[in-house]
């Protein structure tokens, strides 16, 4: 069941039948043609929005809680406030600790960032709570601190 190459409403039309008659219910098929599209528009336009017909968020089942390997996860968003113009770069963080909920249970977790990775911590002259900038460090999908270098 190859697909077909494009990102238009006819070719996205013609990718969800295809994906219908292979047996695929109508919501995974949408999801799946869906995510073809916005792959091909993404290679021919490496910049910029998606087309109206290819922004429109579809998931294969909305109303099922969002896991992370058969847990159910609590997705929480956060404000962040502007950074300040103003700070004082106190040094290099070597190690954190933080606490996290994995599993329904609160944990203490530790990070030591490798020589290249350290980002620079930062206190603002205003009192706000302290920045981390810059470092080679992500956040993985167990929301585990991994150094890039």
């Amino acid at each position: 069941m190859p697909l077909k190459s494009g990102y238009s409403r006819a070719v996205v039309s013609a990718n969800v039948a295809e994906l219908r008659r292979s047996g695929l219910g109508e919501d995974r098929a949408v999801a799946a043609a869906l995510r073809s599209a916005r792959r091909f528009w993404r290679r021919v336009h490496p910049v910029g929005r998606f087309p109206r017909h290819l922004r429109r968020k579809f998931h294969a089942n909305p109303s099922a809680p969002r896991t992370l390997n058969g847990v159910p996860v609590r997705v929480t968003t956060v404000k962040i406030p502007p950074a300040p113009k103003v700070g004082v770069a106190i040094g290099k963080l070597h190690t954190i600790i933080y606490e996290s909920k994995r599993s329904g249970k609160a944990r203490l977790y530790r990070h030591d960032f490798g020589e290249s990775s350290r980002p620079l911590l930062i206190a603002p002259s205003d009192g706000k709570p302290l920045i981390l900038i810059g470092g080679s460090y992500r956040v993985n999908r167990k929301r585990e601190i991994v150094d890039r270098a």
